[in-house]
């Protein structure tokens, strides 16, 4: 059911047993969301801005031209991963930008007002895990997740067409009515869906 609901648009549902009746003002349904996650490339990161280690990767793919494209970043590390992140990346660190220009992180927005925006680049060798939601106009929507290094996977195989390809909608998109019906035929979701903003 997952690949119906990414056809339609549709990020998440809203569900309760199909044998529990409604029960309004009371918390007895959940929201189920489709988990997404993508390897990246770390091209460089932002140094922690309450003491040692890095604060947030800065992520990319590599896009149809061979330039390593900005998709955003992941922060929230743990301490631990703060510093095994800046172990590895210290050694990587250089003065050319390898991302693709025009769309290199750092630049003034309504959302980093008094935020520091000075970034560290690094050689693109290195690859990592992250979960995120939802991708808008090439780039994470919010901040990723990270999840894991990826060590047994090489830099060039991280694709900006990849993400695209997963995040384009079917030709054909599925009715509401028939999304909420289980593949038996049976009734599961509660009527009501999680729509999608600005996809």
């Amino acid at each position: 059911m997952t690949a119906e609901l990414e056809a339609a648009g549709i990020e998440g549902v809203v569900a309760k047993r199909a044998e529990a009746a409604y029960t309004g003002g009371q918390r007895t349904m959940i929201k189920v969301k489709h988990a997404r996650t993508a390897d990246c490339v770390v091209g460089g990161y932002r140094p922690y801005s309450a003491g040692a280690g890095v604060g947030s990767l800065l992520l990319g793919a590599w896009d149809a031209n061979g330039e390593l494209a900005y998709l955003g970043h992941s922060s929230g590390l743990s301490a631990a991963l703060r510093r095994e992140a800046l172990a590895r990346l210290k050694p990587l660190e250089t003065k050319a930008n390898p991302l693709r220009a025009g769309r290199s992180p750092g630049g003034p927005s309504r959302w980093s007002r008094g935020r520091e925006l000075a970034w560290i680049a690094v050689k693109p060798r290195l690859v990592c895990e992250v979960g995120y939601d939802t991708l808008m106009n090439g780039q994470f929507r919010h901040a990723a997740r990270f999840v894991r290094w990826r060590d047994d996977k090489a830099a060039g195989e991280c694709l900006e067409e990849d993400l695209e390809r997963e995040r384009r909608p079917s030709s054909v998109s599925p009715s509401r009515r028939a999304l909420r019906r289980g593949r038996s035929g049976g009734p599961i979701l509660a009527p009501r869906f999680i729509e999608r903003r600005g996809a």
